[in-house]
């Protein structure tokens, strides 16, 4: 079958293609949260980079039950 060649090189070129696209990463930053005196939250806040944005994951833990917020500082 001829076409069998045609689909095997298509299949691994979108493959490697969506290989490469995974690996590209834009800027990015990661705070570690460290626990002051008398409490116990830690933790970690990434910064990244995707186009015009910026995607914030944070992985906190020690936190009491109930609403948290945070603020950002330039520098």
């Amino acid at each position: 079958m001829k076409t069998t060649p045609t689909l095997i090189a298509a299949a691994s070129a979108a493959i490697l293609l969506s290989a490469c696209a995974g690996h590209h990463h834009g800027p990015s930053a990661e705070a570690k949260l460290a626990p002051t005196k008398g409490h116990t939250t830690t933790g970690t806040v990434v910064f990244r980079q995707k186009g015009h944005d910026v995607e914030v994951t944070a992985h906190v833990a020690g936190l009491t039950p109930g609403a948290h917020g945070f603020h950002i500082h330039e520098k």
